[in-house]
């Protein structure tokens, strides 16, 4: 397995990084156009930070301490380690709360306002309706894991990741 592999996750929190940084550049003039303040984009862009460079960045280090040659390894369901199962743990806290988040929260309307600085173009002629922004992440939140674990227990791909 390519070196690559072994630090996938680390790869994936940098890219992370730099998508957050620009999209935060493009907002900008979300923000000048009122719709969104610059405490909520600054606050989007700080939870981003925190749970998904955090969840690539723990993941990573769960790869390397329990010496997986790749994050799919890891990823493994049902978990056979104490690794495997804070990586799912850790799944399933970020899917809890993005969901609460969505629903309980304001959620929706700042995705919804600050989606457009994510997508091509520009950024200013774009709009997207909490409504549909809350349905489908929350579709996309609960369909990818429950997809991988079913896709897992019915055609098990990763018989070649000894347990550590």
């Amino acid at each position: 397995m390519p070196t690559f592999f072994r630090y996938a996750s680390f790869f994936f929190a940098v890219i992370v990084a730099i998508n957050l940084r620009i999209g935060h550049g493009r907002a900008a003039s979300l923000v000048a156009a009122g719709r969104l303040t610059e405490e909520e984009l600054d606050s989007f862009i700080r939870g981003c930070s925190v749970l998904f460079i955090g969840f690539f960045m723990g993941s990573g280090v769960l790869q390397l301490l329990g010496q997986y040659p790749d994050p799919f390894c890891l990823m493994r369901f049902p978990p056979t380690t104490g690794y495997g199962v804070l990586l799912w743990l850790g799944q399933a806290t970020i899917s809890c709360y993005t969901i609460w988040w969505l629903w309980a929260r304001d959620g929706a309307r700042i995705l919804a306002a600050v989606a457009p600085a994510f997508t091509s173009g520009p950024t200013l002629t774009r709009t997207y309706s909490p409504r549909k922004v809350r349905l489908f992440v929350t579709a996309l939140v609960v369909l990818a894991p429950v997809g991988n674990i079913l896709v897992q227990l019915h055609e098990p791909m990763l018989r070649g990741c000894a347990a550590v």
